[in-house]
């Protein structure tokens, strides 16, 4: 790969560093889920239920923000009570923030009325600590043009970190990177940013990443050699985010804290057949067996916790499929919110996590 070629001599430097690595029997680590439900339905007791029985007791529910926006509007209010809600039942929440690809803040002063934004939304939800700053960053999906995006998605991060730190230290930062389109050379170039910058506090205190399968019956640890960086190639994910932030104010994971969350992971199933829940043509060119699912989660989930110390978290994508092919089948729930054969043994393989219980064998 013309990435890691180009930073070998430096990996080779960092190899001898001295990192703490923490055992599993003794870490904290999330497994939580995606799932916007909390802002359609009234019912939030019944919805944290429904996310308990599936095993997530964390959940990342996305924000809005359009150029503008510099305070919650009356819908984002009703959001933020409603995430509030659920923060009071014990769910642990994970706020993402993000927009449409063609609005992403690439100015200074839409970073400004983005970050203002965000740290309005924060300040009223005191029990959040953990925010997303914008989704896939280094896809064009989510973030138009990509010219000079790794220098602009980092002069966004210094923002919101700056305002979100000094209104309460103990927010955690944490940006976001697709697998594909070659994440690795964007976090290389949004380490020569933020060296160029001259900047002397960090951007993130934790590096996020969706290691998506190229396809859902691809093993969670295949490694790849196309730029391509999914679960399986998180050594060189850790390797390039030190090498590219050596020497600088902001630490890379194992040091001071710093750790990767998997902000979205997940497997898509085949609709049952003759099934009118399910509508379209299906997106995915290989999708499991329900049971197939589990397999692949369990498999995704030991790996992150047993082997891959520097992760902090795990979400999947999502609690309930969509009734859209052309959308994501990779809940535990069908789109009925009936509990897949799935649901179960991950719920269990969740739970011994949560209790420092999963034999890693």
């Amino acid at each position: 790969m013309r990435c890691g070629r180009a930073i070998a001599p430096v990996l080779t430097t960092l190899a001898v560093a001295l990192v703490v690595v923490p055992s599993a029997s003794a870490r904290t680590f999330l497994v939580g889920v995606t799932d916007d439900t909390v802002k359609w339905r009234a019912d939030t007791p019944g919805i944290v239920r429904i996310q308990r029985e599936a095993g997530f007791a964390t959940v990342k529910v996305t924000f809005p923000w359009r150029p503008g926006m510099w305070h919650a509007g009356r819908i984002e209010r009703f959001y933020v009570e409603r995430v509030a809600r659920m923060a009071s039942l014990d769910q642990h929440v994970v706020l993402a923030f993000g927009g449409s690809a063609d609005d992403a803040p690439r100015r200074r002063a839409t970073r400004q009325q983005f970050c203002s934004y965000v740290r309005d939304v924060v300040a009223q939800l005191p029990s959040v600590d953990e925010v997303v700053i914008w989704n896939e960053v280094n896809s064009p999906a989510f973030w138009r043009p990509q010219r000079d995006a790794p220098a602009k998605y980092t002069a966004l991060l210094a923002r919101c970190w700056d305002l979100l730190h000094d209104m309460r230290p103990d927010v955690k930062v944490i940006s976001s990177t697709a697998p594909s389109h070659r994440p690795l050379d964007f976090l290389q170039g949004m380490g020569a940013a933020y060296l160029a910058s001259g900047r002397t506090r960090p951007i993130v205190d934790a590096f996020g990443h969706n290691p998506y399968p190229q396809d859902s019956s691809e093993p969670p640890a295949a490694t790849h050699d196309d730029g391509y960086v999914g679960q399986g190639d998180y050594g060189l994910l850790v390797d390039v985010i030190r090498a590219s932030f050596a020497g600088t104010a902001q630490p890379a994971p194992g040091q001071q804290g710093v750790s990767i969350w998997y902000l979205e992971n997940g497997f898509q199933t085949a609709a049952p057949r003759r099934s009118r829940l399910y509508q379209g043509r299906e997106n995915e060119s290989r999708p499991l067996g329900a049971r197939d699912q589990a397999r692949q989660l369990i498999d995704a989930l030991k790996l992150a916790y047993c082997s891959q110390p520097f992760v902090d978290s795990f979400f999947n994508f999502q609690l309930a499929d969509e009734r859209r092919l052309a959308g994501w089948q990779s809940g535990v729930l069908w789109a009925d919110w009936r509990p897949k054969p799935s649901s179960g043994p991950v719920r269990d393989v969740i739970a011994a996590i949560r209790s420092n219980e999963l034999a890693c064998v």
